[in-house]
């Protein structure tokens, strides 16, 4: 997706606050990620959501080692709600080159689903990839998740890669 179009704000819950990222939601990201994709086949493809031991090692992983790009903490956001400080949702983000930034990680509650947060977050991400002089924003998705694939459609985003993954179950007894 180019990110030189600006996209529209969305007007979002009142409840509802937009924060920069901040290394001390990690154990609340660990929880939200394994709650947001509990069921889904991403936790299939990838154990580490499945427990929020292995989630904190995913985002440590994000965060620390440049496998999605270096992690770039300017353009990575949570939402939280407003009474409580719950996180509700996260869009954390990295630069693969110097103009070109990646989505690494985008998950919302299910409460908050339909409700504008993850759009939001993701615009936000955006906006400051952009200000940083990125041109390009990518990120990956898994085609079952089908309200995912909708959203980053209408946010402009086009598919330009399909790649297999598969999970391996030879350790079932």
């Amino acid at each position: 997706r180019s990110v030189a179009a600006q996209l529209p704000e969305r007007k979002l819950p009142q409840s509802v606050l937009i924060d920069n990222w901040t290394e001390r939601k990690q154990d609340d990201a660990g929880a939200l990620i394994v709650s947001a994709y509990q069921g889904h086949i991403d936790s299939q493809i990838n154990d580490q959501y499945r427990s929020p031991a292995g989630a904190r090692r995913f985002l440590l992983n994000i965060i620390q080692y440049p496998g999605c790009g270096s992690f770039f903490q300017p353009a990575s956001f949570v939402a939280l709600d407003a009474a409580t400080g719950k996180l509700l949702g996260i869009s954390l983000s990295s630069l693969v080159n110097g103009d070109i930034g990646h989505i690494t990680q985008v998950c919302v509650a299910h409460s908050m689903r339909g409700t504008g947060v993850g759009y939001e977050l993701i615009r936000r991400s955006l906006e400051a990839l952009t200000r940083h002089g990125c041109r390009k924003a990518s990120l990956t998705v898994t085609a079952a998740n089908t309200g995912a694939i909708l959203l980053y459609e209408r946010m402009g985003f086009q598919k330009t890669r399909v790649f297999s993954a598969f999970v391996w179950d030879g350790f079932r007894k």
